[in-house]
C-alpha cells in the first residue's frame, strides 16, 4: 500500500497518511494537534504494455479461431447444397434422356410405317403406349419435341392413384393428309417409368 507524506502545520512534523485518510482529520504524533489532509484521488494502476499487448493478441486469436470455424463450417454446409442440387439436376437430366428416347423410339417407328400394336409387343420395356392417330394408321411424315416439363412424384394420367415421376412433353406431329398434303398437329404426351421398370407412353386427350 502506498503512503503519502505531509507535514503537521503546527510543527512541521512529517508524517505518513494512508489512503484511508485521505481528506480526514488526523493527529500530529509529535505536538498532538489535528489537522485535515489533502484529498487525493485514488492511485489508479496501469498495466504493463506487454500485458496489455497480450490480451489484445489473445482476443483477437479467439476471435479469429471462432470465425475460421463458422468460415469452414458455411463452406461445408455450402458444399452439400451444392452436390445435392447437382446430383438432383443430373438425375432429373438423366431421367428427361431415358424418357425422351423412349417417346423417340415409339414415334419413329410410326414414321417406319410399323402399328402400334405391333411396336408393344416387339418392346418389352413398353408396359402401354396409346397415340390416338397412330390407332387409326394415320401416316406421320415427321415430328419435333417443342417444350418438356418434369413432374415429380405426380399421379399418373391413367391411374390417379397412383404415383409416379411424369414427364410431359410437347409435341408437333406432321401428318399425311387424305389429300395428300401435310397437317400440322400439336399433342401432348406423357411419359413414365412403372415401379417394375416398364414405360407408359400415353397421348393426353385434348
Amino acid at each position: 500500500m502506498v503512503k503519502e507524506t505531509e507535514r503537521c502545520p503546527e510543527c512541521s512534523q512529517e508524517m505518513a497518511i494512508p489512503p484511508e485518510l485521505s481528506g480526514k482529520l488526523v493527529q500530529c504524533p509529535n505536538c498532538r494537534s489535528q489537522f485535515p489532509t489533502a484529498r487525493r484521488s485514488p492511485a489508479i494502476r496501469i498495466a504493463p504494455a506487454a500485458t496489455l499487448q497480450g490480451g489484445v493478441a489473445s482476443r483477437l486469436r479467439k476471435r479469429r479461431q471462432k470465425n475460421v470455424g463458422l468460415t469452414v463450417l458455411i463452406a461445408a454446409l455450402t458444399t452439400v447444397i451444392i452436390g445435392a442440387c447437382l446430383a438432383f439436376l443430373l438425375l432429373g437430366a438423366n431421367r428427361k434422356d431415358d424418357a425422351e428416347r423412349v417417346l423417340c423410339d415409339a414415334l419413329d417407328s410410326w414414321i417406319m410405317g410399323e402399328r402400334m400394336s405391333r411396336y408393344s409387343e416387339n418392346n418389352p420395356e413398353i408396359d402401354y403406349l396409346v397415340m390416338y392417330a397412330w390407332i387409326s394408321s394415320t401416316k406421320l411424315l415427321r415430328y419435333k419435341i417443342t417444350a418438356y416439363k418434369y413432374n415429380e412424384n405426380r399421379s399418373a394420367l391413367d391411374s390417379p392413384t397412383q404415383k409416379a415421376d411424369v414427364h410431359t412433353f410437347a409435341v408437333t406431329l406432321i401428318f399425311q393428309s387424305e389429300a395428300n398434303t401435310e397437317l400440322v398437329v400439336g399433342r401432348t404426351v406423357e411419359v413414365y417409368q412403372l415401379p417394375e421398370g416398364k414405360w407408359v407412353v400415353k397421348e393426353v386427350p385434348e
